[in-house]
C-alpha cells in the first residue's frame, strides 16, 4: 500500500494534509518554497533544454531512477541493483543545517529477504510498494531542502552511499557487515572512503566528466523553482511492519 502526503506551497512542512483513499497511488506536484535564504552561496545555473515534463517541475523520481541507472551499469560493485524496483521518495527535514541526515533508505523485506518475520507470537510483512507495475524493494528518501543545498559531489556521494546499502543478493535487505555495527561496518570513516573511492570511479567511468544524468543535481531547492516551478516527485509515507 503506498500512502501520500503532500505539502502546500505556503507552508514550510507538511500540516494536516488528508492522505488519499486506502490502495491508491498518487504522484503529487510539490513547490517547495522554504524562505529566500539560502544557507549555501551556490551560482545560479542557467536553464537548459528540456522536455515538456520539466515544465512541469523538475521530475525528481524520474532523474534519479536514470541516474541510478547509470550509476549501477557503470560500478561493478553496484552492477546487481535493478533501478526499476528501488523507489525515491521526498522526506522533509525539520531544519535547514547543514549538518545531519540527507537521505536513508528502507528496505520492504526482512533479514535475508525474508518475506514475514515472527516477534512474539505475532507474524509480521512489509506493505507492498507499487512502482508502474512493480513490487519495490527498497525506498530511498532525500530530505527536503537540505539534500537540495549539498554541492553537486556531495549529492552524488549520498545518492551512491545509499545504493550501497542495498544487499548484494538484492532481496530487499540490507548489505549486512559482521559484528554490531551491521549496517556501516567498525568503521563510519571507512565507509565513507569506500562511497566516495566508488564516486570518483564512476566519475572516471563517466570519461571523467559529469554526464548529462547528473545535471539535476547542479540545481539547489530555489534553483529548481525559479527555473522550472518546483519539484515534482512522490511523497510516499515509510512503511512500517503490519500484521501478516
Amino acid at each position: 500500500m503506498m500512502r501520500c502526503v503532500c505539502v502546500d506551497s505556503s507552508s514550510r512542512r507538511s500540516s494536516g494534509a488528508k492522505p488519499p483513499p486506502s490502495g491508491s497511488a498518487v504522484q503529487l506536484t510539490l513547490d517547495l518554497d522554504w524562505g529566500a535564504r539560502s544557507p549555501i552561496a551556490l551560482p545560479r545555473p542557467r536553464p537548459v533544454e528540456r522536455d515538456a515534463e520539466w515544465s512541469e517541475g523538475l521530475p525528481l523520481a524520474r532523474c534519479l531512477h536514470d541516474l541510478s541507472t547509470d550509476i549501477c551499469a557503470k560500478v561493478p560493485v553496484l552492477s546487481h541493483i535493478d533501478a526499476g524496483q528501488v523507489g525515491f521518495s521526498l522526506s522533509f527535514a525539520r531544519n535547514r543545517r547543514g549538518s545531519g541526515t540527507y537521505a536513508f533508505i528502507v528496505p520492504l523485506r526482512f533479514e535475508g529477504g525474508a518475506v514475514t518475520k515472527k516477534h512474539g507470537r505475532r507474524t509480521y510483512t512489509m506493505p507492498p510498494v507499487d512502482l508502474q507495475g512493480r513490487e519495490a524493494l527498497y525506498l530511498i528518501y532525500l530530505l527536503a531542502p537540505r539534500f537540495f543545498d549539498l554541492p553537486q559531489r556531495r549529492k552524488l556521494h549520498t545518492i551512491i552511499h545509499e545504493l550501497y546499502h542495498i544487499s548484494p543478493e538484492f532481496d530487499g535487505d540490507l548489505r549486512r557487515f559482521p559484528g554490531r555495527r551491521w549496517a556501516h561496518g567498525p568503521s563510519r570513516e571507512a565507509y565513507d572512503e569506500t562511497i566516495e573511492g566508488l564516486t570518483e570511479l564512476y566519475l572516471t567511468a563517466s570519461g571523467g566528466e559529469w554526464p548529462e544524468v547528473t545535471s539535476f543535481l547542479r540545481y539547489s531547492h530555489r534553483d529548481c523553482r525559479r527555473l522550472f516551478g518546483g519539484i515534482r516527485a512522490p511523497v510516499i509515507a515509510r512503511p512500517h511492519p503490519v500484521p501478516a
